[in-house]
C-alpha cells in the first residue's frame, strides 16, 4: 500500500471536546475518568551489567533506565527468577533483554529462549533483537522458530541460533519432542523469557505450565538450569502465577517507573430505543459512529471487537462509502468524508495469514492505515506505532484486558482517549451503572490448574516420549524437583526489604485433591500399551507422536482449515484459475460447529463466504463467496449432570455445591439475518454431532421452605400447571408420537429415563377462563410441539415465561466473570425448576472448556458476593418489567419477571 497524502489531523483533546459537546453522543456518556500524566522515575544503571550494553543502549537513545527496568535487571543478575509488572508500553522487555544479552556477551556457549503467546508478537520482538545484534556487531544470531519458519531454514537455526524466539505451541510440538537435535542449544540455555504472563490463564495457562515442566526436565537432562524472566500486565497474583509456571520462587517487580501521557477514559452506554423494554441501540453501530467521529478528524484509531464476526461487520461498516453531512456529522465537526476512509481501515484477527497480519501491522505503524478493527489479537504488545484513540465494542471480559486494550492508545506518550462502549449484555450494563467495578477494583487473579488430571495425563505422555522416567522421578508429582531445577539460592517466600520486589511461590490449592504421583499415571499408560517398565525406568513403546495429538487450548487436536473452493476466487490477493483452491484461514475445533456449520456465513477481511461443507474428520470446511446480504447466528442446546461433589454447604435459602459435571452440547439450528437491519429472515435446523466433556462447575439448589415462602407471596411461577383438561394425557401422547418421540427443534431422541416435554405454542394460560375457548382448544394438536428439556427452556424464555429462577440465572451468567479472570463465554448457565438429579429448583454455572481450571471452586467461595452483585444489576436496571440487560427478554405473559427474580434473590440473601 502506497502512503497516501496525509490527512488533516484535529488534536485529540479538541476532537474529544467536540464529542462531549455533541448532543448525539454526550447524553450517552455514563462515566468519565481522567488518568493524569505521570513523569518517569529513573534509576542508575546496574553496576554488574556488561559495560558494552550501556554504550550500545546510549547509541540507541536509551540514556537511563526506568526504576522497574533497573530492579528487574539487578534481580536477574543475582540469578533470580523475575516477573516485571507494569503498564502497556512501559519498556518491560528491556528488563529481560539486558540480563540475557549480558550472559550472551560473557559466555559464547550461552543461549536464550524467548517465548511469546503469538507469532505476531514474536516476530515484532525478533526485529528488536536484530537491532541489538547489529548494534553489538553481530554474533547473537537471533532467529524465529515457529510454524512460519521455512523447512529448509530449520536445521541451520538449530545449529547456529544463540537467541531463539518461539511460541508455546512450537515449543510443545516442534522442539521438545526433538530435543536431541537441539542439544547444543539446550545445554547452554541460561535464560528463558515468557512474555505477556497475564494471558497464560485457564486451560491454556494450565497446558503451558506443563510444557514448561517438560522443558525444565529436558534442560536438566542436558545440564542446564535457566533463570526465568516474566513480563505481565497488572493482575492480582503475578508472583503466584509466575511461580506456578517456573516451578520455583519468583521475585515480583511491580513499581512502574515509566512515564505516561494523559488519558481520558469514557464509558459510553448506547441510547435506549425502547425505554420500557430496556432495549438499546446496537453497540456495534454506536462503536462505528464513535470510531467515525475520530477517524474523520484524522486521528489514528484502534477498535476492539468481542468476536471475529463483530470485527468483520465493523470493517464493512467503516469501509462503506456513506454520504457525509448528516446532523451528527455537522454537529460533531466531521472534517473528512466517509470516502476518505475507504481502504484505510482494515481488520486484524486470528485466522488471517501471516503475510496479511504483517502487512497490516506495517501499514498501521507507518501511518498508511488510519484505523484497524481487531479482536484481542492486537491486545498484546506488538509495535503498531502512535495511536490516538481506542474504542472497545463491549467489555473485554476482564479488568486487566480492559486496561491493556485502552493502553494501546498513547503508547508513546501524549494525550489519548479510550472509550468502552457497553453492549446490551447484563455484565456491560452493570459496569456502565457501576463504573467503580472497573476503575476502583484491583484486577482479577489469573487462575491455572496444571495438576488437572486430564491435562496432566496428556503431558506425562509427551514427557515419556521425550525422556524415560526413572523410578525415583515416578514417586514425585510431575514437575516437582529433578535434575537442574531445584530451589537453591532462594530465601523463601515473603516480602523483601528495600522495595525491589517480593518473592512468590506456588503450591496446589489446599482444597484440591492431591495430584497423583507420576507413577500412577505411568501405570495407566503402561496398561494402555504406551509404556514399558524395564530396570527401574519407564520407556515409550508406541509408534505414535503424542505431542501432535495434544492441543494446548483444550479443544481437541488441530484446527479446522477454511478452504475457498474451486471457482470461488475474488479479485485482490486470491489465486486465480478455475481449479485453484486456497486456505482462507483457520478456526479452532471447539468453535467449528457454530462458526462453520453448513449454511453459515463466514467473514474474512469483511468479505462474506458461505460454508458449503464441514468435515470434522479431515479438519476442513469448504466455503464460496457470498453476496453479503445476510449473516448467520447459531443456536445450541446443553444438558448438564453432576459426576462428583467436591464440597457442599447450606446457605440462606439454598444448598451450595461445587464439583465435576458432565456437559453435553449440540449446535441445533441457525438463523439468517439481514446484514444492516439484523432482521431475522429464516431459520434452519442442523444435524451435527453431540459434543461431551467433563468440566468444573458450581451450583445451588433452592430449599423447600424458601420455595414455600415464594409461593405464599405469589412470586413462584415454576410449578407445573395443573388442570390441563381430561384430554391432556391423550393429546400429549399424540404429539409425542406425531413428532417421532424426538425434539422438533434439535431432533434429539427421548432418553431412556425421561420423556420429552410437550409445549403449548400459544400459552395454555391464555385459554383458561377467557373468551378464547377452553382446554380443548389449548390442547389441539396444532398447538402442541415436542421439545427436549433444553429446547423447552429456550422456548419459554422466548415467550417470557421463565419466572424468577431463569431471570436470576441469566444475570448470574453475566455477572460471575467480574469475580474471575475469564470471559463471559468461558462460562455457561443452566436453570431447571425441577432438576431430576437434584430433586428441586437448581441453578448451575459450568465451565465450557473441557477439563476446566477451578472456576467452580472460586464461584463457590464467592457465592454471597456474586448474588449481591446480581441483585444490584437487576434492581438498578431502568426497565419496567425486565429486559435483556437484566433478567432476559420478557414477553407479554410475564410482566413481573424482574420482581420474581428479585424475590428469589431476597430469599437467598436474607
Amino acid at each position: 500500500m502506497d502512503k497516501p497524502a496525509p490527512l488533516f489531523v484535529i488534536p485529540v483533546k479538541d476532537r474529544l471536546q467536540q464529542l462531549e459537546s455533541t448532543g448525539r453522543f454526550a447524553a450517552n456518556i455514563a462515566a468519565r475518568r481522567e488518568l493524569p500524566a505521570a513523569a518517569a522515575r529513573l534509576a542508575a544503571w546496574p553496576a554488574g551489567l556488561h559495560p558494552r550494553l550501556r554504550e550500545v543502549a546510549s547509541g540507541m537513545g536509551i540514556e537511563a533506565l526506568y526504576s522497574h527496568q533497573a530492579a528487574a535487571v539487578e534481580a536477574a543478575l543475582r540469578g533470580e527468577n523475575v516477573v516485571t509488572v507494569a503498564g502497556t508500553a512501559a519498556g518491560k522487555s528491556l528488563g529481560y533483554l539486558l540480563p540475557l544479552l549480558d550472559a550472551l556477551l560473557r559466555d559464547e556457549q550461552a543461549r536464550a529462549l524467548l517465548i511469546f503467546p503469538t507469532k505476531a508478537l514474536a516476530r515484532d520482538q525478533l526485529a528488536r533483537l536484530a537491532e541489538w545484534d547489529r548494534a553489538l556487531g553481530g554474533g547473537l544470531r537471533p532467529a524465529a522458530y515457529d510454524g512460519d519458519t521455512p523447512a529448509g531454514a530449520r536445521s541451520g537455526i538449530r545449529r547456529q541460533a544463540r537467541v531463539l524466539v518461539t511460541n508455546p505451541d512450537m515449543l510443545h510440538a516442534g522442539i521438545l519432542p526433538h530435543h536431541p537435535g537441539w542439544a547444543p542449544f539446550l545445554s547452554g540455555l541460561t535464560d528463558l523469557v515468557l512474555d505477556e504472563l497475564h494471558v497464560y490463564r485457564g486451560v491454556w495457562g494450565s497446558h503451558v505450565a506443563n510444557v514448561l515442566r517438560r522443558l525444565r526436565r529436558v534442560t536438566g537432562f542436558h545440564g542446564a538450569r535457566p533463570r526465568f524472566h516474566f513480563s505481565s500486565a497488572t493482575i492480582a497474583n503475578p508472583g503466584e502465577l509466575a511461580a506456578a509456571l517456573a516451578g520455583a520462587p519468583v521475585r515480583v517487580v511491580d513499581a512502574d517507573g515509566a512515564p505516561r501521557g494523559k488519558r481520558t477514559f469514557l464509558i459510553y452506554n448506547p441510547p435506549l430505543v425502547e425505554p420500557q423494554l430496556g432495549i438499546r441501540r446496537s453497540s456495534i453501530l454506536e462503536t462505528e459512529a464513535l470510531a467515525r467521529h475520530f477517524l474523520s478528524g484524522g486521528l489514528q484509531t484502534l477498535v476492539f471487537a468481542r468476536s471475529r464476526q463483530a470485527a468483520e461487520l465493523m470493517v464493512r461498516y467503516l469501509s462503506e462509502d456513506r454520504a457525509p453531512g448528516g446532523a451528527a456529522d455537522r454537529e460533531s465537526g466531521a472534517h473528512h468524508t466517509a470516502s476518505a476512509l475507504i481502504g484505510r481501515v482494515r481488520g486484524y484477527r486470528g485466522g488471517y495469514s501471516p503475510a496479511e497480519r504483517r502487512a497490516i501491522e506495517s501499514d498501521l505503524r507507518e501511518g498508511r492505515l488510519r484505523g484497524v478493527v481487531a479482536t484481542n489479537a492486537l491486545e498484546l504488545g506488538i509495535d503498531i506505532g502512535q495511536l490516538d484513540v481506542c474504542v472497545m465494542a463491549g467489555y473485554p471480559g476482564t479488568i486487566a484486558s480492559t486496561h491493556q486494550q485502552a493502553g494501546r492508545a498513547g503508547r508513546r506518550g501524549g494525550e489519548s482517549v479510550a472509550i468502552l462502549v457497553a453492549s446490551a449484555s447484563p455484565l456491560d450494563q452493570f459496569i456502565a451503572r457501576h463504573p467503580d467495578y472497573l476503575f476502583g477494583r484491583s484486577p482479577e487473579e489469573a487462575r491455572i490448574d496444571p495438576d488437572n488430571l486430564l491435562i496432566l495425563l496428556d503431558h506425562v505422555r509427551c514427557a515419556a516420549f521425550e525422556l524415560p522416567f526413572s523410578d525415583e522421578e515416578a514417586e514425585r508429582r510431575f514437575g516437582d524437583g529433578g535434575e537442574g531445577y531445584g530451589d537453591e539460592g532462594y530465601d523463601g517466600v515473603g516480602g523483601v526489604e528495600g522495595g525491589a520486589g517480593s518473592y512468590s511461590s506456588y503450591s496446589s490449592h489446599p482444597s484440591h485433591p492431591a495430584p497423583p504421583a507420576t507413577r500412577e499415571i505411568l501405570a495407566v499408560l503402561e496398561a494402555q500399551g504406551l509404556l514399558r517398565h524395564v530396570d527401574g525406568r519407564w520407556f515409550w513403546m508406541a509408534e505414535s507422536y503424542p505431542a501432535g495429538g495434544v492441543s494446548l487450548r483444550g479443544a481437541g487436536p488441530g484446527a479446522i482449515a477454511i478452504i475457498l473452493g474451486e471457482g470461488g476466487n475474488r479479485e485482490g490477493g486470491l489465486e486465480t484459475g478455475p481449479e485453484t483452491t486456497r486456505v482462507l484461514g483457520t478456526v479452532d475445533r471447539a468453535s467449528a460447529t457454530w462458526m462453520l456449520h453448513p449454511g453459515a456465513i463466514y467473514l474474512h477481511e469483511g468479505e462474506p463466504y458461505a460454508v458449503e461443507r464441514l468435515d470434522l474428520e479431515t479438519g476442513n470446511a469448504t466455503v464460496r463467496p457470498s453476496d453479503g446480504a445476510t449473516y448467520t447466528r447459531a443456536s445450541s442446546r446443553v444438558d448438564i449432570r453432576p459426576l462428583s461433589i467436591r464440597e457442599e454447604r447450606p446457605e440462606r435459602g439454598s444448598t451450595v455445591s461445587y464439583g465435576e459435571l458432565e456437559v453435553r452440547s449440540r449446535v441445533t439450528s441457525y438463523r439468517r439475518l439481514a446484514f444492516r437491519t439484523h432482521e431475522v429472515l429464516g431459520w434452519e435446523r442442523l444435524d451435527l454431532p453431540e459434543e461431551r466433556h467433563v468440566a468444573g462447575g458450581y451450583w445451588f439448589c433452592l430449599a423447600d421452605d424458601a420455595v414455600e415462602r415464594l409461593r405464599a407471596i405469589g412470586r413462584w411461577r415454576h410449578d407445573p400447571l395443573t388442570g390441563r383438561g381430561a384430554d391432556w394425557d391423550r393429546a400429549r401422547q399424540q404429539a409425542r408420537a406425531r413428532d417421532g418421540f424426538r425434539c422438533r427443534l434439535c431432533n434429539a431422541p427421548e432418553p431412556p429415563d425421561r420423556q420429552h416435554d410437550v409445549h403449548h405454542i400459544r400459552p395454555f394460560r391464555q385459554f383458561r377462563g377467557g373468551a378464547s375457548g377452553d382446554h380443548r382448544a389449548a390442547n389441539d394438536l396444532d398447538n402442541l410441539i415436542t421439545l427436549c428439556p433444553s429446547c423447552h427452556r429456550v422456548a419459554e424464555r422466548a415467550l417470557g415465561l421463565h419466572g424468577g429462577l431463569s431471570g436470576l440465572g441469566h444475570a448470574l451468567g453475566h455477572v460471575a466473570p467480574l469475580f474471575l479472570m475469564c470471559d463471559a463465554r468461558d462460562l455457561g448457565v443452566s436453570t431447571e425448576s425441577h432438576a431430576a438429579w437434584s430433586g428441586g429448583p437448581t441453578v448451575v454455572v459450568y465451565e465450557r472448556a473441557a477439563a476446566g481450571v477451578g472456576f467452580g471452586e472460586a464461584l463457590f467461595a464467592r457465592h454471597g458476593n456474586i448474588l449481591s452483585a446480581v441483585r444490584e444489576l437487576i434492581a438498578d436496571c431502568p426497565c419496567d418489567a425486565g429486559c435483556p440487560a437484566c433478567v432476559g427478554p420478557v414477553g407479554e405473559e410475564d410482566r413481573e419477571a424482574k420482581e420474581h427474580a428479585l424475590a428469589v434473590l431476597a430469599e437467598l440473601l436474607r
